[in-house]
């Protein structure tokens, strides 16, 4: 039976990842290795820590060479403990993609997270990031613009999602419309760590 404790914390560590003020990440590594103190066989929050440490990456906060070692061992402990996490492959998709710029190794990790969460949040964002990863390989980014689009649509405050719809317009050339998504993210959360990057 799961750890009440360690499941709060875990809740606790999510809330600080999608906040992502300054010194967030810090406070959420904090709380999933709280609750992998509690219960070290929780493979899910094994993934949401290596999750941080890839975001981490992109600020001052790790090295990009720290930040794929950190992640790979965590989510070779959640791959142990659950070799079917969809979140795990989810994410180990990202390393590839990421770090290594292996696009066969990334799509094949996403599509392994789709076919393992196909109704599920972790499904559908590695469908958003299988997307990206075509994009990224063809050099048309019209389709994965349009998916990012809609979701943002359904849900219009979620800064993630502009956060990443305002990268992928930059990359594909839209730097007018990246602009105005930056303006928004910037609107609703002026704290949001790369929001100030465009």
């Amino acid at each position: 039976e799961r750890n009440v404790e360690a499941y709060n914390l875990l809740l606790k560590g999510n809330f600080f990842y999608v906040r992502s003020h300054p010194g967030d990440y810090g406070q959420a590594i904090e709380q999933y290795k709280h609750a992998l103190d509690l219960d070290p066989n929780y493979s899910l929050a094994w993934a949401k820590l290596a999750r941080v440490y890839i975001v981490q990456a992109n600020t001052p906060e790790l090295s990009v060479s720290d930040a794929e070692s950190k992640a790979r061992d965590a989510l070779q402990r959640a791959l142990s403990i659950d070799p079917n996490l969809a979140v795990a492959h989810r994410w180990l998709g990202r390393i590839y993609l990421n770090f290594r710029w292996d696009w066969a190794a990334a799509k094949s990790e996403f599509e392994r997270a789709i076919a393992l969460d196909p109704n599920g949040p972790d499904g559908g964002y590695a469908h958003s990031d299988l997307l990206i990863t075509t994009a990224l390989i063809t050099g048309r980014f019209e389709e994965v613009i349009r998916h990012e689009s809609q979701n943002l649509a359904r849900n219009p405050l979620d800064t993630c999602e502009l956060y990443t719809l305002g990268w992928i317009l930059v990359y594909g050339g839209h730097l007018e419309e990246a602009a105005a998504i930056q303006h928004r993210l910037l609107e609703l959360d002026p704290a949001y760590l790369g929001a100030h990057a465009g």
